[in-house]
């Protein structure tokens, strides 16, 4: 009986462990660089910043995918930059992105492993493979910062280009691609406000983080939705 209850709780507890693994979260980091006053005189640079880049990972649809951004300054003298994003799909704590045009996929490859409370990013291919400034590259670890990616005003601030529409009717409903076939099971409400990020025959690509945190992304119908400007304070 004994060894039915350890058993029993070892499963319990396995099973929850794993229920609870979510890579989702807020991952910084920023080197520290010393700059003596004649260098910041000469580059004109009172505040000199070190080497820095951030990710933001959102948990998507599915068991282990996930949508991410990426950041990376080479920080003082260059602050040359390089931004990629995308979704990644992460299986015992790793990861591999890669850039797929014209349903070929490109030389630029990120590797990700996952560590307790951080992940590390690789680069493969060069600074014009991936997109990046001049001699930006990535091989660096990233701490978690916090649990939640963004808030709700924060990706707003982010993605402050993307276009805003307003809802129309009473449920428009997500789908999985631009052809509306496969219906995702969620949908907006008459009035709520939302980021549009591509406008495709008759549909539109949607991004959206609720109050709490959650990502909710896909296609709806663009007669389903009204473009607004919105007015920044």
């Amino acid at each position: 009986m004994n060894k039915l209850i350890i058993i029993v709780l070892f499963l319990f507890s396995s099973i929850t462990i794993f229920a609870q693994k979510n890579y989702s979260g807020y991952y910084f980091f920023e080197k520290k660089i010393n700059v003596s006053e004649e260098e910041k005189k000469e580059m004109r640079d009172d505040n000199p910043r070190g080497r820095n880049g951030e990710v933001r990972l959102l948990k998507a649809d599915g068991k282990n995918l996930y949508r991410f951004w990426l950041n990376i300054d080479n920080g003082f003298p260059s602050y040359h930059v390089g931004e990629i994003d995308g979704f990644i799909e992460i299986k015992n704590d790793a990861a591999l992105f890669r850039i797929l045009q014209d349903k070929e996929y490109q030389p630029c490859k990120l590797s990700f492993r996952f560590y307790d409370n951080g992940v590390n990013i690789t680069q493969s291919g060069t600074d014009i493979d991936c997109g990046f400034g001049a001699s930006v590259s990535i091989d660096d670890k990233f701490p978690l910062k916090r649990k939640n990616a963004f808030t709700e005003k924060e990706f707003e601030k982010k993605f402050f280009y993307a276009k805003k529409y307003r809802i129309n009717v009473a449920k428009s409903y997500l789908y999985s691609d631009n052809s509306r076939t496969k219906n995702k099971k969620q949908y907006f409400i008459q009035g709520d406000i939302v980021s549009v990020f591509e406008n495709k025959d008759g549909s539109l690509y949607v991004e959206y983080v609720t109050p709490k945190g959650k990502f909710i992304y896909g296609w709806i119908s663009s007669i389903e939705a009204d473009l607004i400007e919105v007015i920044k304070n």
